[in-house]
């Protein structure tokens, strides 16, 4: 392994909790860290997708994901509904609430972005929409 990507490599293993450090919200006490997670994931999925592809979306084992799903559902953040063409499919999808929730994580992020000068927020946008152009190109 070259020493440039070993460089690449730590710079994104450090991104990773920075980020989630500067934009994590504590005020929330009502849904952890996770669950806006699954809700931010589900709002960006244009239909509602099963259990098991969310969880191979997230990375998380279906067992944790059921118990996180049904207390999302109790507190109507989320809605699971049989697939029409295999009964044994549950789908999800995400409900006005949860994505109110969504909305006010993004508005928070923005808010904190909004602290950068003219010069840094350019860097930024390009900085980030290159990131996400070269890590979708990976296997």
């Amino acid at each position: 392994m070259s020493a440039e990507i070993g460089c690449i490599a730590g710079n994104f293993v450090r991104l990773l909790p920075l980020f989630y450090e500067k934009f994590h919200t504590r005020k929330r006490s009502e849904l952890t860290s996770l669950q806006i997670h699954i809700l931010e994931s589900l709002i960006q999925c244009n239909e509602r997708i099963s259990m098991t592809q969310l969880s191979i979306k997230m990375d998380i084992c279906k067992q944790q994901l059921t118990t996180l799903i049904c207390k999302l559902e109790e507190k109507k953040y989320v809605v699971k509904q049989q697939d029409e063409k295999d009964r044994r499919i549950m789908k999800l999808s995400i409900t006005p609430k949860g994505e109110d929730v969504v909305q006010e994580h993004w508005a928070e992020i923005c808010k904190k972005i909004s602290t950068l000068t003219k010069e840094e927020l350019s860097d930024l946008e390009y900085a980030s929409s290159k990131m996400l152009q070269i890590i979708n190109k990976i296997n």
